[in-house]
Protein backbone atom coordinates (compact mmCIF):
# COMPACT_ATOMS: atom_id res chain seq x y z
CA UNK A 1 0.00 0.00 0.00
CA UNK A 2 1.62 3.33 -0.76
CA UNK A 3 0.09 6.68 0.56
CA UNK A 4 1.28 9.97 -1.79
CA UNK A 5 1.72 12.29 0.62
CA UNK A 6 3.62 15.03 -1.64
CA UNK A 7 2.76 18.56 -0.52
CA UNK A 8 -1.10 17.37 0.79
CA UNK A 9 -0.23 18.68 4.25
CA UNK A 10 1.99 20.56 6.12
CA UNK A 11 4.09 20.57 9.56
CA UNK A 12 5.17 23.93 10.99
CA UNK A 13 4.96 25.50 7.34
CA UNK A 14 6.70 22.81 6.16
CA UNK A 15 5.14 20.48 3.21
CA UNK A 16 5.58 16.87 4.11
CA UNK A 17 7.04 15.40 0.64
CA UNK A 18 7.08 11.51 -0.61
CA UNK A 19 5.10 8.08 0.09
CA UNK A 20 4.44 6.10 3.12
CA UNK A 21 4.97 2.63 1.41
CA UNK A 22 3.21 0.16 3.93
CA UNK A 23 3.60 -3.64 4.14
CA UNK A 24 1.79 -6.37 5.59
CA UNK A 25 3.10 -6.93 8.84
CA UNK A 26 4.95 -3.98 11.04
CA UNK A 27 5.86 -0.93 9.84
CA UNK A 28 7.69 1.51 12.18
CA UNK A 29 7.71 5.51 11.11
CA UNK A 30 10.41 7.28 13.27
CA UNK A 31 11.95 10.63 13.05
CA UNK A 32 13.08 13.32 15.89
CA UNK A 33 10.46 14.60 18.02
CA UNK A 34 8.09 17.36 16.46
CA UNK A 35 9.16 16.57 12.77
CA UNK A 36 5.26 15.45 12.65
CA UNK A 37 4.60 11.58 12.76
CA UNK A 38 1.33 12.45 14.72
CA UNK A 39 0.68 15.06 13.06
CA UNK A 40 0.56 12.66 9.90
CA UNK A 41 -1.29 9.85 11.70
CA UNK A 42 -4.09 12.40 12.26
CA UNK A 43 -3.93 13.76 8.80
CA UNK A 44 -4.42 9.82 7.35
CA UNK A 45 -7.26 9.54 9.87
CA UNK A 46 -8.76 12.66 8.96
CA UNK A 47 -8.77 11.91 5.12
CA UNK A 48 -9.19 8.14 5.36
CA UNK A 49 -11.86 7.14 2.74
CA UNK A 50 -9.71 9.15 0.50
CA UNK A 51 -6.53 6.95 1.14
CA UNK A 52 -8.27 3.72 2.24
CA UNK A 53 -11.76 3.32 0.56
CA UNK A 54 -12.50 -0.17 0.83
CA UNK A 55 -10.74 -0.82 4.09
CA UNK A 56 -11.19 -0.54 7.85
CA UNK A 57 -8.68 1.09 10.03
CA UNK A 58 -8.79 1.37 13.87
CA UNK A 59 -6.12 4.29 15.59
CA UNK A 60 -4.57 4.63 18.89
CA UNK A 61 -3.85 8.26 19.38
CA UNK A 62 -1.09 9.20 22.32
CA UNK A 63 -3.58 11.61 24.30
CA UNK A 64 -5.70 10.21 27.03
CA UNK A 65 -9.50 9.63 26.41
CA UNK A 66 -10.38 13.01 28.11
CA UNK A 67 -13.56 13.17 26.07
CA UNK A 68 -14.62 10.12 27.69
CA UNK A 69 -12.79 10.83 31.04
CA UNK A 70 -16.39 10.37 33.32
CA UNK A 71 -17.27 6.88 31.93
CA UNK A 72 -16.61 3.64 33.67
CA UNK A 73 -14.43 1.70 31.72
CA UNK A 74 -17.11 -0.91 31.06
CA UNK A 75 -19.45 1.81 29.56
CA UNK A 76 -16.58 2.64 27.11
CA UNK A 77 -15.96 -1.36 26.13
CA UNK A 78 -20.22 -1.08 25.77
CA UNK A 79 -20.50 1.45 23.63
CA UNK A 80 -18.09 0.41 21.31
CA UNK A 81 -19.43 -2.80 20.62
CA UNK A 82 -22.81 -1.09 19.97
CA UNK A 83 -21.69 1.23 17.65
CA UNK A 84 -18.71 -0.91 15.52
CA UNK A 85 -20.17 -3.55 13.71
CA UNK A 86 -16.18 -5.28 13.11
CA UNK A 87 -15.85 -4.85 17.52
CA UNK A 88 -14.24 -8.17 18.21
CA UNK A 89 -15.93 -8.92 21.57
CA UNK A 90 -14.30 -12.30 22.09
CA UNK A 91 -10.92 -10.44 21.38
CA UNK A 92 -11.74 -8.03 23.90
CA UNK A 93 -12.66 -10.36 26.76
CA UNK A 94 -9.23 -12.07 26.20
CA UNK A 95 -7.64 -8.70 26.27
CA UNK A 96 -9.37 -8.07 29.66
CA UNK A 97 -7.75 -11.22 30.94
CA UNK A 98 -4.39 -10.82 29.89
CA UNK A 99 -4.03 -7.38 31.17
CA UNK A 100 -5.92 -7.98 34.29
CA UNK A 101 -8.54 -5.47 33.66
CA UNK A 102 -11.00 -7.01 35.58
CA UNK A 103 -10.81 -5.16 38.60
CA UNK A 104 -10.94 -2.04 36.92
CA UNK A 105 -14.05 -2.30 34.50
CA UNK A 106 -16.10 -0.03 37.34
CA UNK A 107 -13.45 2.68 37.60
CA UNK A 108 -14.04 6.00 36.06
CA UNK A 109 -11.50 6.36 33.10
CA UNK A 110 -10.55 9.83 34.94
CA UNK A 111 -8.95 7.70 37.25
CA UNK A 112 -6.81 5.16 35.57
CA UNK A 113 -3.06 5.98 35.78
CA UNK A 114 -1.37 6.85 32.84
CA UNK A 115 -0.29 2.91 32.60
CA UNK A 116 -3.75 2.04 33.11
CA UNK A 117 -4.91 4.55 30.35
CA UNK A 118 -2.59 3.54 27.78
CA UNK A 119 -3.76 0.07 28.05
CA UNK A 120 -7.21 1.05 27.36
CA UNK A 121 -6.41 2.84 24.93
CA UNK A 122 -4.64 -0.58 23.18
CA UNK A 123 -7.61 -2.52 23.92
CA UNK A 124 -10.01 -0.57 22.15
CA UNK A 125 -8.06 0.02 18.91
CA UNK A 126 -6.75 -3.61 18.91
CA UNK A 127 -10.38 -5.29 19.88
CA UNK A 128 -11.48 -4.21 16.23
CA UNK A 129 -11.18 -6.51 13.36
CA UNK A 130 -9.60 -4.33 10.90
CA UNK A 131 -6.81 -4.51 7.70
CA UNK A 132 -5.10 -1.14 9.17
CA UNK A 133 -4.01 -0.89 12.74
CA UNK A 134 -2.19 2.69 13.38
CA UNK A 135 -0.51 3.03 17.02
CA UNK A 136 1.03 6.40 17.85
CA UNK A 137 3.42 5.59 21.37
CA UNK A 138 1.25 2.32 22.47
CA UNK A 139 4.18 1.73 25.09
CA UNK A 140 4.19 4.59 26.87
CA UNK A 141 3.69 5.09 30.53
CA UNK A 142 4.16 1.04 30.59
CA UNK A 143 7.26 -1.38 31.95
CA UNK A 144 7.66 -4.69 33.16
CA UNK A 145 4.90 -7.34 31.98
CA UNK A 146 2.66 -4.85 30.73
CA UNK A 147 5.38 -3.74 28.23
CA UNK A 148 5.68 -7.00 27.51
CA UNK A 149 2.08 -8.05 26.74
CA UNK A 150 1.64 -4.87 24.63
CA UNK A 151 5.03 -6.20 22.24
CA UNK A 152 3.35 -9.61 22.17
CA UNK A 153 -0.09 -8.28 21.16
CA UNK A 154 1.79 -5.62 18.21
CA UNK A 155 3.29 -8.80 16.92
CA UNK A 156 -0.05 -11.07 16.97
CA UNK A 157 -1.65 -7.93 15.12
CA UNK A 158 1.17 -7.87 12.75
CA UNK A 159 1.39 -11.42 11.75
CA UNK A 160 -2.60 -11.22 9.92
CA UNK A 161 -2.72 -7.18 9.01
CA UNK A 162 -0.67 -4.15 8.36
CA UNK A 163 0.49 -2.23 11.49
CA UNK A 164 1.91 1.36 11.64
CA UNK A 165 3.27 2.09 15.01
CA UNK A 166 4.97 5.68 16.12
CA UNK A 167 7.49 4.43 19.05
CA UNK A 168 9.91 6.84 20.54
CA UNK A 169 11.24 3.69 22.70
CA UNK A 170 12.73 2.06 19.62
CA UNK A 171 14.86 -0.50 21.39
CA UNK A 172 11.58 -2.86 22.72
CA UNK A 173 11.16 -3.30 18.75
CA UNK A 174 14.34 -4.35 17.59
CA UNK A 175 13.63 -8.31 17.74
CA UNK A 176 10.84 -7.56 15.96
CA UNK A 177 10.61 -8.10 11.97
CA UNK A 178 9.80 -4.49 10.95
CA UNK A 179 9.29 -2.08 7.96
CA UNK A 180 11.12 1.08 9.51
CA UNK A 181 10.28 4.53 7.22
CA UNK A 182 11.69 7.74 8.24
CA UNK A 183 10.62 11.37 8.54
CA UNK A 184 13.38 13.98 8.06
CA UNK A 185 13.57 17.72 7.91
CA UNK A 186 15.56 19.81 5.93
CA UNK A 187 15.21 23.76 5.32
CA UNK A 188 12.51 23.87 2.75
CA UNK A 189 10.46 19.96 3.32
CA UNK A 190 9.64 17.00 5.36
CA UNK A 191 11.18 14.19 3.45
CA UNK A 192 9.60 10.58 4.27
CA UNK A 193 10.51 7.43 2.92
CA UNK A 194 12.12 3.61 3.35
CA UNK A 195 15.01 3.46 5.67
CA UNK A 196 17.46 0.26 6.00
CA UNK A 197 17.14 -0.83 9.51
CA UNK A 198 17.82 2.14 12.33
Amino acid sequence: MEIKLDSKFSVNGLYVQGSLHLRRGLNVLCGNNGIGKSTLFHYIKNNKKDFFPSHRLSFMDQFPLEPLSELRVKDIFNILEEDISYFDTEKLNSMIEKFDFTPLLERSVQLLSGGENQILKFILASSQKVEYYFLDEPLQYLDGKNLLLILDQIKELSDSATVILIEHRKEHLLKLEANWIQMTKNKEVIMIGDQDGI
